[in-house]
């Protein structure tokens, strides 16, 4: 019996560890903080259903839910659930049709809901009522330039009132600096399809009425029902209530880094209390300011010359602080600079207030010159003066063994872009000798691809002077005998 009662607990703690589970212990803005929002972001004025005494007492209509890591599906692990009924419908398996449980606060309307169903421009839907209304809404600062986080849309009214004249529904609304939109506050509706400019709802992704079809985006749908043709597949195990969800989606939307934003999560049900419909979220982070170069890297290693390192974000109200390998660079303050030297580069932002909002650095890198560099040329000073000849072509010596037919060189006199200096001239090379420049250009033909510069100067010394002599010989021609040598005057050169 005992060993009956220990694999019966072991059943059970495998299957409570399979399924979604929901903790309904926190109030909706400790949700806020400890489930929803990850990098960059700090909420404040946070509401739940227009009040923040209701944000900080514990509301049936969100908790935060996990998967304890192990597949379902979902598509989510975690993050925070908020329904039309009491979040702990969400539980699978789906066994009840129509699952419902209206929550204990029930709140009526909102008309930025009410506006998602009737869109200006369209014939108008006779709703008499919107109940069981979620709302979550909270402040918060840009602390980079664009806005994410993840979610998933499930209902009970799937696959049943798939294209009926209305249904539950559901936004994300966002309004801000540089936000223009038809909802309160100018706010915009970032609950879309991607790629597009139309909101999710059960009318926009689906597999037709009952799963049968037509299909309406319906790469984004999961039909969790027995019900029809399912487009994807899963343990029927269904380890999540509702008859329906769309997979996991991204909200997004471009930001004024610096400036204050207002988020507006909400859901509801339409004409009627029943069959549930869920959103669950996750990760509302703000993406950090990334420095990039020219091409939108994070960093530079190339060849050397100009380039632009470009923030992204909007000079209005942003202090720009930037600094060479650490030394602040005076007399900046834009978005972009344009560098010429190597170097770490990194630039600071400030709001308004001196608060410091976003940080990150980028390494400009030069590719060297893989070659040696030229000697120094000298020629010994005649009698009969300048001009002097020099052999200048330094190309074996700079190559070091290197092959040839790897790079490409031309000689200039003066500078890197003076008179270029014929191949021809190169081994006897006219010059007056008095520290005249010779610049060579080498371009890496197989590696690289960059232009190098490099230079060497034509110097002159003395040439050697004096006399020696010796005394004349009585010795026969045949006889070889030392003669002492006599000199004169004699330096070197």
């Amino acid at each position: 019996m005992k060993k009956l009662y220990l694999l019966f607990l072991l059943f059970f703690v495998f299957f409570a560890q399979a399924q979604l589970t929901v903790n309904n212990t926190q109030t909706p803005a400790q949700l806020v903080q400890n489930a929803l929002v990850g990098n960059g972001v700090t909420p404040f004025n946070i509401k739940f259903n227009g009040s923040t005494v209701n944000a900080n007492v514990v509301r049936d209509q969100v908790g935060e839910f996990t998967t304890n890591f192990n597949p379902t599906n979902l598509g989510l692990d975690r993050g925070l659930i908020m329904t039309t009924g009491k979040t702990q419908v969400a539980l699978g398996p789906n066994n009840v049709p129509g699952a419902s449980s209206p929550p204990a606060f029930p709140f009526v309307g909102d008309p930025d809901l009410y506006l998602s169903i009737n869109p200006p421009g369209t014939q108008p839907i006779n709703i008499k009522e919107i109940d069981n209304v979620a709302v979550l809404e909270f402040d918060f600062l840009a602390t980079g330039p664009s806005l994410r986080f993840d979610y998933v849309f499930a209902s009970e009214e799937y696959p049943d009132y798939v294209n009926a004249s209305f249904n539950d529904t559901f936004g994300f609304f966002l309004s801000g600096p540089g936000i223009s939109g038809p909802y309160s506050g100018s706010a915009i509706n970032i609950a879309l399809i991607p790629n597009t400019a139309i909101p999710v709802s059960i009318n926009t992704v689906n597999n037709g009425l009952n799963n049968s079809g037509v299909c309406t985006n319906c790469a984004y749908y999961y039909n969790n029902s027995n019900i029809g043709v399912n487009p994807t597949t899963w343990n029927p195990a269904y380890t999540v209530q509702y008859d329906g969800f769309t997979r996991g989606l991204s909200a997004q939307a471009e930001l004024l880094c610096g400036q204050v934003y207002h988020i507006k999560l909400a859901i509801a049900n339409v004409e009627d209390d029943a069959f549930d419909s869920a959103v669950f979220l996750k990760d509302f982070e703000i993406e950090p300011m990334v420095l990039t170069d020219g091409s939108g890297a994070d960093s530079y290693l190339g060849c050397e010359g100009s380039v632009i390192i470009n923030s992204g974000l909007s000079p209005t109200g942003n202090t720009f602080v930037w600094t060479q390998n650490t030394n602040v660079m005076t007399g900046v303050n834009t978005p972009s600079i344009t560098v010429t030297e190597p170097g770490n580069y990194q630039l600071s932002v400030y709001n308004s207030t001196g608060c410091l909002i976003a940080q990150d650095d980028i390494d400009v890198t030069y590719y060297t010159n893989p070659l040696i560099v030229p000697q120094d040329l000298v020629a010994c000073t005649t009698a009969t003066g300048p001009p002097y000849t020099y052999d200048i072509n330094q190309n074996t010596y700079m190559l070091d063994g290197q092959s040839p037919s790897d790079f490409s060189f031309v000689y200039h006199s003066g500078s890197a872009t003076g008179p270029v200096i014929p191949n021809g001239n190169l081994a006897a090379y006219s010059s007056t000798g008095t520290g005249e420049s010779i610049w060579v250009v080498i371009e890496d033909l197989n590696n690289t691809g960059c232009t190098f510069e490099t230079s060497f100067l034509l110097n002159t010394t003395p040439g050697p002077s004096g006399s020696f002599s010796y005394a004349s010989s009585s010795y026969c021609e045949s006889i070889t005998t030392p003669v002492a040598v006599t000199l004169s005057g004699l330096t070197s050169g």
